[in-house]
């Protein structure tokens, strides 16, 4: 493969980034001035447009306050206001005349001044108005001086500006008309040299972009259609010509508007002419830029191929080889470093090669114990790096999670999901580099066990913690024996309670109906009393047999059960609870339903955890069993109470172990998570159905059932 001496790309990059560099900053300096010259042309031309408006309305305004003031402050008009309402004979209208005359006279741009009744006759007039008659002014009735009509002409356009006259009194009388040249095509010539708008163009248009008058070149007036209604300034295209940097201003007052544009090519005449000098000057540049970086790269690359040389016999076995320590300072002490490497190397070579054989062995026999180690654990280690994954795992862990464990995510793993919880022992380690203990619950081959989870640091070569290692191990089973046992000694103690409480009371009842037989017969008062006494004690003594009966029942057996009949035992149990004395226990059971297979106990003690925690729940209301046939023969039983219901934000963590929403000291928290275990041993399903304020619904389903 090609490789090119460096020598050469040296030169070759000099040549390139200086190349580059040029052109880049004088296209950037280029392309900023030419920004900088439209952006200040276009003001340019946007100043002169609103400068020009406003004169052509400073006109217009100033013609109109003229006429106002010749009609209030004129005396003479005052007058002749009685000539002008009956009708001004010969003589008034000469003397009317006369003074309309000497008004205008030295006024410029004033053709003439009219004067008509408040029938629009004209009563006076001067100038050219005498010969063409009073235009506009006949018919004007306004009530303040204003532009009457604004008219295009041949060299100017021509304005009626009209004020009424009124009398002593304030009546309207008549009006007073001046007729003034607008003489557009001067303003504009001498507005185009003012502004020094040498290739410019000034344009005045109708409303309906008609060109009424033009200084300069050819500029936006009939490439378009209307002008816009309001100010505006830009750039046009015009096609393969070039574009125009233009703005247009409306004239106050009339319905006209100004057109100033400017060729962007002129705009831009003298950056045309710098670019090119810079690019000549670029390219002399340019060229003594080569042949420096030659020279240059051309004398270094001939000393480090020395030193390139001299490296690679180094490489070969030649050590102790060394270079001149010549040149510029920077080579020269490149080469003198080289030579102390080469010496160095030369000396530590001998001892290297038995103290890299002595640690390789340390290292695996190192290695090998702790594979050993935790191969043998029977507790799980998973390492976990920084960004969650799994990086090893003993067999354990293998076992448990399967044999793709590394690099699977942690979080997904443990928890099912892809970010850690926010109690996750794994990421507390990695924030605060302590180790952490936790006891938590997690989905291990499709069941919900209980974890003792240790996780611990591993730091790395700066100290900071590079890896976590975690240590697990599965202690549902312990627990549930824990709490089975808790629930045996409550039911040995119960049974206790109930066969010493029939043993007591049922010799002291047996005696007392003994008694009352014998004293039946001695009067028919004493007989009908004597019978309710002994039908009360009669009910007395079913109570207890049904208590010694449940008390004495094998429940341990596996047989089918009749979940009826579970539910019907639970309930008169929990009739006894003292909680149970302001709480209405029901059944409400459904006849032919199917048995379950299992043990009596188990689905005795999952009924009466759940009436018990429904009892908790209450302070009156009423407590419901109610059983069910579901679809393809299961069997439902719904536990109902109208309790106070489970907070919403803990719903789903009730079936947890340890979790527990009761008072400290009334509750161990595994109640549901065991219940929840026997359910799915006797291949049912409890689950929370609702909860709310007006009560909880758990629903247990069985779909392995027996007819």
């Amino acid at each position: 493969m090609f490789r090119p001496r460096l020598g050469t790309q040296l030169f070759f990059i000099g040549v390139v980034c200086s190349l580059v560099s040029l052109f880049l900053s004088n296209a950037i300096g280029y392309l900023r001035a030419r920004d900088e010259l439209v952006d200040a042309a276009l003001r340019d031309v946007r100043h002169v447009a609103a400068l020009e408006a406003a004169r052509a309305g400073a006109f217009v305004q100033e013609r109109v306050q003229l006429v106002a003031s010749m009609a209030a402050d004129n005396y003479r008009l005052l007058a002749l206001s009685s000539s002008l309402q009956a009708g001004a004979d010969d003589t008034a209208r000469r003397a009317l005349d006369a003074h309309l005359a000497a008004k205008a006279e030295g006024i410029g741009e004033l053709d003439a001044l009219v004067a008509v009744g408040i029938d629009g006759r004209v009563v006076g007039a001067t100038g050219m108005t005498a010969i063409e008659g009073s235009g506009p002014c006949a018919t004007w009735r306004g009530e303040r001086a204003a532009l009457i009509e604004i008219a295009p002409g041949r060299d100017a356009a021509v304005l009626w500006v009209g004020a009424p006259i009124r009398d002593g009194e304030g009546a309207r009388i008549g009006a007073l008309c001046g007729r003034h040249r607008f003489d557009l095509q001067r303003r504009l010539q001498e507005a185009l040299q003012v502004e020094s708008l040498e290739h410019g163009a000034l344009e005045v248009v109708d409303d309906a972009g008609a060109l009424l008058a033009r200084a300069g070149e050819e500029g936006v007036a009939g490439h378009g259609g209307p002008p816009p209604r309001a100010p505006w300034a830009g750039r046009l295209e015009r096609g393969s010509a070039p574009p125009l940097l233009a703005a247009f201003s409306p004239l106050p007052g009339l319905k006209w508007g100004l057109w100033v544009s400017l060729p962007m090519d002129r705009a831009l005449a003298g950056l045309e002419r710098l670019k090119w000098q810079a690019f000549t000057l670029t390219g002399v540049m340019a060229v003594g830029l080569m042949l420096l970086i030659g020279w240059a790269s051309r004398a270094f690359g001939r000393r480090m191929r020395r030193l390139s040389e001299t490296a690679s016999r180094l490489a070969s076995g030649h050590l102790g080889e060394r270079v001149p320590e010549s040149g510029p300072r920077e080579v020269a002490e490149l080469a003198q470093a080289f030579n102390h490497m080469s010496a160095a190397l030369r000396d530590a070579h001998a001892g290297l090669e038995e103290r890299i054989e002595q640690r390789t062995l340390a290292l695996r026999r190192s290695q090998g114990l702790t594979e050993l180690l935790l191969e043998s654990m029977e507790r799980w280690v998973i390492v976990v790096a920084p960004d969650m994954r799994i990086v090893k795992a003993n067999a354990a862990a293998r076992h448990l999670f399967g044999d793709d464990l590394v690099g699977r995510s942690s979080p997904q793993v443990l928890f099912g999901r892809d970010e850690p919880p926010e109690a996750c022992p794994v990421r507390a380690t990695f924030e605060t580099g302590r180790p952490q203990m936790v006891e938590i619950s997690l989905k291990i081959g499709g069941e919900q066990e209980v974890v003792d989870l240790e996780t611990w640091p591993l730091p790395g070569p700066d100290g900071a913690v590079d890896a976590v290692a975690q240590i697990g191990h599965v202690v549902t089973s312990r627990l549930e024996a824990q709490a089975q046992m808790v629930h045996n000694e409550k039911m040995a103690a119960f049974g206790l309670l109930a066969a010493g409480v029939a043993h007591e009371i049922g010799n002291p009842l047996a005696a007392i109906k003994s008694r009352l037989r014998t004293k039946r017969d001695d009067a028919d008062h004493t007989r009908e009393t004597f019978e309710i006494v002994e039908h009360e004690v009669d009910r007395m003594g079913r109570l207890l047999r049904e208590l010694i009966d449940f008390a004495r029942r094998r429940r341990d057996r596996v047989t089918v059960l009749s979940v009826n009949q579970s539910v019907q035992d639970v309930a008169r149990l929990l009739g006894h609870d003292p909680r149970a004395r302001r709480v209405s226990i029901e059944t409400h059971l459904a006849a032919g339903l199917p048995g379950v297979t299992g043990r009596e106990d188990d689905l005795v003690q999952v009924l009466f955890n759940l009436g018990v925690n429904a009892l908790d729940a209450m302070d009156g209301g009423a407590l419901a069993f109610e059983t069910a046939a579901g679809d393809d023969g299961a069997v439902i039983v719904r536990v109902r109470d109208t309790g106070r219901g489970i907070p919403e934000d803990v719903r789903a963590r009730v079936f947890e172990p340890f979790f527990t929403t009761k008072a400290p000291g009334r509750g161990t928290g595994l109640g549901l998570f065991v219940s929840r275990s026997i359910v799915e041993r006797l291949g049912g399903e409890l689950r929370l159905e609702r909860s709310g304020p007006e009560g909880t619904t758990f629903e247990i389903l069985f779909r392995e059932t027996r007819s």
